[in-house]
């Protein structure tokens, strides 16, 4: 049976908040919602706003990259579970470039979902582990670049 790709219902856009709220209070609370998972392509959205603040009228730094994470790491661990695959995910590195001033909305996004999969399936085939990286892209209302996120990912097979 081929392996399906990380793509939601639109009613997991309702339910994505209830998950963050029991699994990750900490991006609850800082306001992640969910735009867009659908094949490797997976968009975050964060407001600036009282809890996700610094002391400059921006939003602080881990509270950007708590939703570049996001991007990244929610279609991996879609695609896991979808394929019932038993495999351990761990976030190995994480390097950050912020060009301007995050105020407003934010959007996370993470298309490049083509080094993810191939990843993942060849780990099924070797049994041993495997490591990514990915990238995430903020932007803000204009679709201007706020910062550029990229992670590495590390996948064993338990």
């Amino acid at each position: 049976m081929p392996a399906r790709s990380p793509s939601l219902p639109s009613v997991y856009r309702l339910v994505f908040p209830l998950f963050l709220l029991f699994k990750l209070p900490l991006a609850w609370m800082a306001g992640l919602r969910l735009e867009v998972l659908e094949g490797g392509r997976c968009v975050i959205r964060m407001r600036h706003g009282y809890w996700n603040r610094n002391p400059f009228g921006s939003m602080y730094f881990a509270a950007m990259a708590m939703g570049a994470e996001m991007s990244t790491g929610l279609p991996a661990y879609v695609y896991l579970r979808q394929n019932q695959k038993n495999v351990s995910l761990l976030l190995a590195g994480m390097e950050a470039v912020y060009h301007k001033k995050a105020v407003g909305r934010l959007t996370f996004e993470f298309e490049d979902g083509g080094d993810l999969i191939p990843c993942l399936e060849a780990l099924a085939q070797s049994g041993d582990t495997c490591r990514t990286v990915l990238v995430s892209r903020c932007y803000n209302e204009s679709k201007q670049l706020m910062a550029e996120f990229r992670f590495t990912w590390t996948f064993r097979q338990r």
